[in-house]
């Protein structure tokens, strides 16, 4: 069962320390290691909703980790922690950080994920040694203006928070390779992101995005990016020069056309393109040759390029609930094709004789061809065709139908 905190679990704590001597040579605290070492004779959890004021005497700590309790404040004399260098204060309740936070001017890494923190204080800007800085969960709704002076900083989550806008002083972070700002209410990126040349993954889904600015282009090493559930209803042509680009994300936003320079995307893996406004695919999409899956599911399309049969190394594509019309015939090039998923109200025979040759060509391990459930909704002439077909394609029928 598991037990909060009281003054004689901290008491065992400072107990299990020792003298003020003992403290002050202590350069890792892990909370862990009391529940491992005291909770397990008291067959019970070791929950702290404080620490104990001997804390100050780590003058020499440069690890902490305090993960997992019921932390609500910080004590005034963390001001004596000048030498940290690493800290875990994730799942705790900690609703602000105080002033004295400044006095960590070593900081390299700090993990607040999942504690109730509305803001941060403008004293963050003394890590100026900041590469690591994770604070996933919480209800931040703005960044202070002295975050700019994390010019060392290379990786930032802030998923799952209340952010609207970003402050241009983003831009300082010139040695950024990886940022998560999904599932918070940003509408616009200031053009200041450009500077974010070493930039290799973002993620951006489940915000209010409507437009991508143009500096986005500076991104030459960018390898992943998801925008999905967003409001994009354009992409800027400078995502063109994204050409190490291998994973993207665009699906849920209101796009009606992709500029012809994603062509330049040679390094394309996959691509999530599902529920826009796309009626058709730029020819330049031949280009991806490297190219493993794609979802086109719920687009307008009525067609696809005849530049699809370059896919060579395609296993994947999802085109349900397009609007297609019928398949190309050169589909059937697709030599690495393992699934397709086509979907329409009614059954045309003609791509019905597509997928046979696919089967014959391209050894499917699987063919999710759905057609309508009733029969009787087919042309009595496409049904004595498809009772030619080979047993394997009518067993396919049936379990999908």
């Amino acid at each position: 069962m598991q037990m909060s905190s009281d003054k004689s679990d901290l008491q065992k704590i400072v107990e299990a320390i020792g003298s003020v001597d003992r403290w002050s040579k202590i350069t890792e605290f892990d909370s862990r290691i009391f529940h491992d070492r005291l909770g397990f004779f008291s067959r019970k959890k070791i929950i702290l909703d404080s620490l104990p004021i001997e804390i100050k005497y780590l003058i020499n700590l440069t690890t902490c980790w305090v993960r997992c309790q019921n932390l609500t404040s910080l004590p005034c004399e963390i001001r004596n922690w000048t030498q940290l260098v690493e800290i875990g204060l994730q799942h705790n309740e900690l609703n602000h950080l105080p002033v004295e936070i400044q006095c960590w001017t070593e900081l390299n890494y700090i993990n607040l994920d999942e504690n109730n923190l509305t803001s941060l204080p403008f004293e963050i800007g003394s890590w100026t040694k900041l590469k690591e800085f994770h604070a996933n969960q919480n209800l931040i709704r703005e960044l202070p203006s002295s975050a700019g002076s994390w010019t060392l900083l290379t990786l930032i989550d802030l998923s799952g928070n209340r952010l609207t806008q970003l402050p241009s002083i983003v831009g300082n972070w010139i040695n950024l390779e990886h940022i998560n700002l999904s599932e918070n209410n940003l509408i616009e990126l200031p053009s200041s992101v450009g500077n974010w040349i070493k930039l290799e993954a973002i993620d951006l889904d489940n915000n209010y995005l409507t437009k991508l600015p143009s500096s986005v282009g500076n991104w030459i090493k960018l390898q992943r990016i998801d925008l999905g559930e967003n409001k994009l209803i354009e992409l800027p042509i400078e995502i063109g020069n994204w050409s190490k680009l291998s994973s993207i994300n665009l699906g849920c936003n209101e796009l009606s056309s992709l500029p012809a320079e994603i062509g330049q995307w040679t390094e394309l893996f996959d691509i999530d393109l599902y529920d826009n406004k796309l009626t058709q695919l730029p020819v330049e999409v031949g280009n991806w040759t490297q190219l493993y899956g794609i979802d086109l599911f719920g687009c307008d399309l009525t067609s696809l390029p005849s530049t699809i049969h370059h896919w060579q190394s395609i296993e994947f594509i999802e085109l349900s609930k397009c609007q297609l019309t019928k398949l190309p015939l050169n589909i059937i090039k697709l030599i690495n094709l393992e699934e397709i998923v086509y979907y329409r109200e009614r059954f045309d025979y003609k791509d019905s004789i597509i997928m046979v040759k696919l089967m014959g060509y391209c050894f499917l391990a699987r063919l999710k061809y759905l057609i309508n459930k009733y029969t009787s909704r087919i042309r009595s002439n496409h049904l004595q065709q498809i009772l030619k077909w080979p047993d394997i394609v009518c067993d396919m029928i049936v379990d999908y139908s």
